[in-house]
């Protein structure tokens, strides 16, 4: 065999080889936690102009050298802590409204190349605060749109408003809502006694669900229903004992009261007043036993009168 033949073997070798490696190691996988920013010459949109950035979630992507680079955004949750202070309602009343708000970076395509765009530079602490800017901000235009009563009342109508605000001022920054919980129901109740109230009464039943299992079906035609007795009582009591540091208007106590004892717990939780309904499905002679059990318990603790009972408890 001749010797440039062989060398021009040799250089063939190298050059696939070489080929090999700039493939191999631009050829970039993408994890499942996180989103791949490409940046660079990456193509134009559908009307023409020049993309800013291609992002990829799952799956993988060539990197081309010299016009090409790529970055990560990582899409681990970021919870924030929301102490929004003297917000006004539309009855110009001003309320606390603490809450926590959970949001990360959306997997949506387009809002994704709105994070690549504004979120790339940035560390996560960052982006903390830069999304907490943006929910201080719709959450008091929220609060201004709505009456005590409706903050109060309808707590789902109340959340519902602050997903959709904050979401849509959040997707223009790449971020997304996962979830928003409100954390001190006794910043409703001090709304209440704001806006008048000469009592309040707490709490109502909570959201449930039940499914058959073999029609799959939700059991209730409306899907979700009320869930009352025993079982929401630790509830009741947590939510009438803080919102009982906080007013100083009456609190009728409810939910899960099914004997004297309970309405014992619920007395020293910070009720003035008690309120029962589910166990009278049960047994109708419960009011007549739960009064009794009381006057019983009075006697045999020397207390004159029942409101010496009320917030009695001893917190840790």
């Amino acid at each position: 065999m001749q010797p440039w033949i062989i060398v021009l073997i040799v250089v063939a070798v190298l050059v696939l080889f070489m080929l090999f490696l700039m493939v191999a190691t631009r050829y970039k996988k993408c994890p499942p936690d996180k989103i791949m920013v490409i940046y660079g010459k990456v193509g134009a949109d559908r009307e023409g102009n020049a993309r800013s950035a291609k992002c990829i979630h799952g799956g993988a992507a060539f990197i081309w050298p010299l016009v090409q680079a790529f970055t990560y955004l990582d899409l681990t949750p970021l919870s924030i802590s929301v102490d929004l202070k003297s917000a006004l309602s539309r009855q110009n009343i001003r309320i606390d409204v603490p809450s926590i708000f959970t949001v990360g970076i959306s997997t949506e395509p387009t809002v994704m190349e709105n994070a690549a765009e504004r979120l790339r530079n940035l560390k996560m602490n960052e982006i903390q605060e830069l999304a907490k800017d943006i929910i201080f901000g719709q959450l008091r235009l929220v609060i201004a749109t709505m009456n005590i009563e409706e903050i109060n009342t309808d707590r789902d109508k109340f959340l519902e408003a602050i997903s959709r605000n904050v979401e849509g001022e959040l997707k223009k920054i790449g971020l997304r809502l996962i979830n928003v919980n409100v954390t001190d129901i006794s910043e409703m109740a001090v709304a209440a006694e704001s806006a008048g109230a000469d009592a309040i009464s707490m709490i109502n039943t909570l959201p449930g669900m039940c499914i058959d299992i073999r029609t799959r079906r939700p059991i209730i035609r409306n899907n979700t229903g009320g869930l009352s007795g025993p079982a929401v009582l630790p509830v009741a009591l947590r939510m009438v004992w803080q919102a009982s540091q906080k007013v100083k208007i009456p609190i009728v106590g409810l939910g899960g009261i099914s004997t004297w004892q309970d309405a014992v717990e619920m007395l020293l939780a910070g009720a003035t007043a008690l309120q029962i309904g589910t166990v009278l499905f049960t047994d109708p002679y419960a009011p007549i036993k739960i009064a009794q059990g009381l006057s019983d318990y009075m006697d045999e603790n020397g207390i004159q009168s029942l409101s010496e009972l009320t917030g009695g408890v001893k917190p840790w």
